[in-house]
């Protein structure tokens, strides 16, 4: 059996690579293309390079500002120093506002008692109202703890009873009128003008 042969020769033309030329007007548009794209590349990074360096001004520029600012203040700032006198007379005002407010608290209080002590009086005097007595003229004084009491009787025995209708008041626990006077009418009613009071009066005072 006989072996076939060939030999091939690759460095013929019909094995070469072919060469591929663009005609030069192809070639210019594609470089004016590729360097238009570095040009716009290039302006943006310009561009941006730029502001960026702009900003850093600015913030300089006004770290700069602060900084004079601050450095101002500290020259001018004066450290505040306590004034001793102002100091006293704050502490003067308050101890007088507060000697008010317990002044004010205590006549509050007082007048209070003196209102609720004259009401009680008052119903006292009602609840113990007897027959056949009038009373013409009321005198409290010493804010409720002393009374005298004006009034006009028909019969002497009505007075003690009286007196002792005014001692069973609750308002009036405590208090003993234990001086009064009696005096008989210059008309001819034969009415008792009488006085009773928890104090010894002799010029017998009005409030």
């Amino acid at each position: 059996m006989q072996r076939l042969r060939q030999s091939i020769n690759f460095y013929r033309d019909e094995f070469k690579k072919p060469d591929i030329a663009l005609p030069a007007s192809q070639m210019l548009q594609i470089f004016v293309v590729v360097l238009a794209g570095f040009l716009v590349i290039g302006s943006y990074q310009i561009w941006s390079l730029q502001e960026l360096k702009n900003d850093i001004a600015e913030r300089e520029s006004q770290r700069s500002r602060l900084q004079a600012q601050y450095e101002s203040m500290q020259t001018n700032f004066v450290e505040p120093k306590e004034d001793a006198s102002l100091l006293e007379q704050l502490k003067s005002i308050s101890r007088d506002v507060n000697r008010a407010q317990k002044l004010k608290r205590f006549l509050d209080i007082e007048s209070a008692k003196s209102l609720f002590s004259f009401a009680s009086v008052l119903d006292a005097l009602a609840d113990s109202d007897a027959r056949d007595i009038w009373l013409t003229e009321i005198s409290i004084k010493t804010s409720g703890r002393q009374y005298q009491l004006k009034g006009v009787a028909q019969y002497a025995e009505n007075i003690p009873e009286y007196i002792e209708r005014l001692k069973q008041a609750d308002a009036l626990q405590g208090t003993s009128f234990n001086v009064f006077s009696v005096e008989q009418g210059e008309g001819s009613d034969g009415l008792l003008y009488f006085i009773l009071s928890s104090e010894i009066d002799n010029e017998q005072d009005e409030e």
